[in-house]
């Protein structure tokens, strides 16, 4: 049985290195690099670290979500970046960066976790209050900027 087995490994072996004739090799050598997105991964932006604080109405926000959205109405455009907020504080690497410029900045903060919720709601209490949007000029170099949510 496993003499078999050995057998029909080598014939798949052969019959797959059969079909890799040279052409077909080249053909997948040229093809290889489109079909990856002839890219090193990076998708050339120069994009800057942001951090900050956010706060509601001067008060810490235990955890939440900010997002930047380039503002397309102000000639901005890109890719949009988000980050987490815990204990009122969010960080972005200069890989997941801004790219500087007017950006929409989305705000949603929550209470602490607590109550009856179960999967993925038990990790965030309620909402501490409706999505906060504003608009932001970011200079292009690492930016520190804090962000205060008015009561609505």
């Amino acid at each position: 049985m496993r003499i078999e087995l050995i057998r029909r490994q080598s014939l798949m072996n052969q019959q797959f290195f059969r079909i890799l004739t040279p052409f077909r090799l080249v053909a997948l050598g040229l093809l290889l690099p489109v079909l990856t997105g002839c890219s090193s991964g990076s998708d050339e932006l120069t994009r800057y670290s942001i951090s900050g604080e956010v706060t509601y109405e001067g008060k810490e926000i235990p955890l939440g979500e900010i997002f930047f959205q380039p503002d397309s109405e102000a000639g901005n455009s890109g890719p949009a970046s988000s980050a987490t907020i815990v204990d009122s504080r969010y960080s972005l690497p200069e890989e997941f960066g801004v790219l500087g410029g007017a950006y929409v900045v989305r705000i949603s903060g929550f209470s602490a976790p607590g109550g009856t919720a179960t999967g993925p709601l038990a990790l965030r209490g309620p909402p501490m209050f409706p999505d906060f949007v504003t608009k932001v000029d970011l200079s292009k170099s690492d930016i520190q900027k804090d962000f205060s949510v008015p009561k609505k």
